[in-house]
């Protein structure tokens, strides 16, 4: 298999040597800094530090990062859209669908924290491996039956990935 994941580069990440919870501590920061300031400057300076972090120290490919973070951006924009546009006579719009311009600011600020909080996200997760972070939570005391659940979940992941390649190649054969 020739694809090249989040976990792959968690584990060649210059941070692996890092303690997970310096980097837990790091990425919550900025998830909180992300929810709780304004999107102009704070979501602005969370997703700029973050990606600094991601692409410069952390040395993660820019195409894995766009990859990765593809499936989130399109739930954030479908998420935002209904904020956006409503039906009435006010604002702009064709038909009855119009926006308004408290609509779009609204949805434009739901968009700046939705991006800024999953790049924050994807500093951890590019960054540490899920191995790294189960054990982690094991130091912690979470009970071992739900790091068995998620440790089974993230196996299941990679069996499903490693199918659906499978299946890929046979139907181009």
């Amino acid at each position: 298999m020739t694809t090249y994941s989040v976990d792959d580069a968690a584990w060649a990440s210059p941070w692996r040597r890092r303690r997970v919870g310096e980097k837990v501590t790091l990425s919550v920061a900025l998830i909180l800094t992300a929810l709780l300031t304004d999107p102009w400057p704070g979501c602005a300076l969370v997703a700029v530090i973050s990606l600094i972090l991601i692409l410069g120290s952390a040395r993660i490919r820019p195409t894995l990062l766009a990859t990765v973070m593809a499936a989130p951006v399109a739930f954030l924009l479908v998420g935002a859209l209904p904020v956006a546009v409503h039906i009435g006579a006010d604002g702009w719009g064709i038909g009855p669908l119009r926006v308004s311009a408290t609509g779009l600011a609204t949805a434009l600020g739901l968009l700046a924290h939705g991006i800024a909080g999953t790049l924050a996200v994807m500093v951890l997760a590019t960054t540490t491996p899920m191995v790294d972070l189960l054990t982690w939570m094991r130091t912690l005391h979470v009970p071992d039956t739900l790091l068995e659940i998620a440790s089974l979940t993230y196996r299941m992941l990679f069996v499903l990935l490693g199918t659906t390649w499978a299946v890929h190649q046979a139907q181009r054969a």
